[in-house]
């Protein structure tokens, strides 16, 4: 029963994997990062995130990276650096598997590429950020930058 049950939960991974398989961006200034408030999203509406969005067939983790920050703040990334996987759930209970990465962008303000899907580009404190509403995958994600920055 175990090993039968642990197959169906593999099962259900590689599904979420290959149809929920998204990016996030964390481009960093000092002691603050880059955030936007999500706007008529059904899974994500009136919550804070990063750039990122899905990745595309035929796409790497990384290049997803760096083509969803450029679509949605203009930004060029000098280089991207993979910080974490989260797993975790939308708030209607959808699964969803992010890759984060932190974004080297020295030089490039944000612009509002998507007015439609977000608010204007924010620099908020991380303190800040995790008072706020955001996606319960972003959490981990915090932590681990919280962590790599005291080592």
């Amino acid at each position: 029963a175990a090993a039968e049950k642990r197959a169906e939960e593999l099962r259900a991974a590689r599904q979420v994997f290959e149809k929920r398989r998204g990016v996030a961006i964390i481009v960093q200034r000092g002691t603050k990062v880059l955030t936007c408030l999500r706007l008529k999203c059904r899974d994500m509406n009136g919550r804070w995130q990063f750039g990122g969005g899905a990745v595309e067939q035929g796409e790497t983790t990384e290049q997803a990276a760096y083509r969803e920050l450029e679509e949605e703040t203009g930004m060029l990334a000098r280089s991207v650096k993979y910080l974490c996987d989260t797993f975790g759930y939308t708030p209607e209970g959808d699964p969803m598997w992010t890759s984060f990465f932190v974004a080297n962008c020295d030089g490039y303000e944000p612009q509002n590429n998507e007015p439609e899907r977000h608010g204007p580009w924010e620099w908020v404190e991380i303190d800040e950020l995790l008072t706020r509403p955001i996606i319960d995958v972003m959490r981990p994600a915090l932590a681990a930058m919280a962590a790599k920055g005291a080592e």
